[in-house]
């Protein structure tokens, strides 16, 4: 309604952590609560006192405080104290994007948001975000995001970003902004069947051509039937949307769901929220007229990243990580697992669950037992073809490879054949950064290498730092 919320961090002594509220017309006077405090500084710091004030009118005088922080300007519309003291390291903002009131949301610590380090998918997501109306502003370890405009027609770049193609789809539709998302050949050679068969279902108007799709309509509420086979990422983009619509939907998940880590991670995501929903077996039911209430987020550690630096381990390295939580809802944290059971001997692995590993573990089993993995299929439909494009690499150490439709069966590797070796990644992340643990043994040269800008820009300088020399060749 009509009250401004105001915080600021850190402020230590008696009236640290204290929680302001004041209505917009002063007449109402103000109301004091418990909690952590934001502002826009525009008043004085003494050295027992501090006053701030929003609109030129004084919102609280605080004495007698602690004063060995520094104060930081952070936004147009709050400020954030930092104090030396590690506890008020990191400052939290309510409420998610998506919330009604356009107010602020923190995403914290282990993710990068710095324009220059960020990801191709996440300058993908983020520049999407600009195109809706939205803003952001990245302070050290933390980004914050406000709606700031309202805007009717959109156009986002989704380059080769898979999720961001299959998250905004439904959401923009759910906005209801006539929206273009463009993107390479290669990813919308990469199929939208899933949305396609909804978009029939539900009679959506849409243009699809082989690098763009436009979306005319608003997503409806209803039942939707998903193949759940595909990938998650369809299921994820109909929860984050649904939820803002008028009425409640079902969504009926069809068939084995392919990478369900990820699902579970996209609900935790709603309960964080404060979304409500239910689950009854392969139905998902999500009520409507919801707004997104995000106190706090936390981007922890990847765990299917991580893979690709922790295998130093396992060949004469130490190597400690950090950011990544023991008690994470991440799938991907087994390949400590399944590093350790490849290690001590041929073993059968299913990677129903955890694709992304899919390459990792290919290269990581020729260097030791060896391993027979299962229900591989979806790998063939990724970024690049991951079963039939890194075994062609694999091939070339001479490694001992039996492919079927769904399985695959590795050997130890022997020798290499080729001095120097010369792998190509096939355009794809996953299999660049595997086939470099190769290279760390060998030596040799890795085409389009640079596709690890995809998910990891810092990669190469990453693993400059365990020893290994790198040399870019153009």
């Amino acid at each position: 309604g009509n009250t401004q919320i105001y915080w600021v961090t850190g402020i230590g002594g008696t009236q640290n952590n204290r929680f302001h509220t004041r209505t917009n017309n002063p007449g109402n006077g103000t109301r004091y609560n418990n909690g952590p405090v934001y502002g826009e500084r525009t008043g004085t710091v003494t050295n027992y006192s501090y006053t701030l004030s929003f609109d030129n009118t004084d919102i609280a005088e605080l004495t007698n405080t602690n004063t060995s922080g520094t104060w930081e300007e952070a936004a147009d519309i709050y400020l954030v104290y930092k104090s030396t003291d590690s506890n008020l390291k990191h400052a939290t903002i309510h409420f998610g994007t998506l919330n009604a009131d356009g107010s602020f949301t923190e995403l914290q610590e282990s993710t990068s948001l710095d324009t220059n380090a960020a990801s191709i998918s996440l300058k993908a997501t983020l520049s999407g975000l600009l195109s809706l109306g939205y803003d952001y502003l990245k302070k050290d370890n933390s980004c914050y995001f406000k709606k700031i405009k309202d805007v009717e027609e959109a156009i986002i770049n989704a380059d080769e970003s898979g999720s961001t193609l299959r998250f905004f789809i439904p959401l923009v539709m759910a906005l209801g902004i006539k929206t273009t998302i463009k993107g390479t050949e290669k990813l919308f050679s990469r199929g939208l069947d899933v949305y396609l068969d909804i978009f029939k279902t539900f009679n959506y108007h849409y243009e699809l051509t082989n690098n763009s799709i436009t979306l005319f309509d608003q997503l409806k509420s209803g039942l939707y039937v998903i193949d759940a086979t595909k990938s998650s990422q369809y299921i994820t983009g109909l929860l984050f949307s649904l939820p803002i619509l008028n009425q409640e939907s079902i969504i009926e998940m069809v068939g084995k769901i392919s990478s369900e880590q990820y699902l579970d991670l996209s609900l935790d995501v709603l309960n964080k929220c404060q979304i409500k929903y239910q689950r009854k077996d392969n139905l998902l039911i999500i009520k409507g007229k919801q707004n997104y209430q995000l106190k706090e987020a936390y981007i922890e550690g990847d765990y299917s990243n991580a893979a690709f630096l922790d295998v130093y381990n396992y060949l004469g390295g130490k190597i400690e990580l950090d950011g990544l939580r023991e008690d994470s809802l991440q799938g991907d944290k087994r390949y400590k697992t399944y590093f350790k059971q490849i290690s001590q001997g041929f073993c059968t692995i299913d990677l129903s669950n955890n694709l992304d590993l899919g390459p990792i573990l290919f290269t990581f089993s020729c260097l030791f037992k060896g391993a027979r993995f299962i229900n591989i299929r979806p790998l063939r439909f990724k970024e690049s073809n991951r079963v039939e494009d890194l075994i062609n690499e694999l091939q070339k150490l001479a490694v001992k490879i039996k492919v079927f439709d769904n399985e695959v069966i590795i050997e130890k590797t022997k020798k290499r054949v080729e001095n120097p070796l010369i792998v190509s990644s096939h355009n794809d992340h996953r299999i660049a950064m595997s086939l470099t643990v190769i290279l760390s043994i060998y030596g040799g040269i890795i085409k389009n290498s640079e596709c690890v800008k995809k998910s990891f820009p810092t990669f190469y300088q990453v693993v400059e730092k365990l020893g290994m020399k790198v040399n870019k060749l153009c």
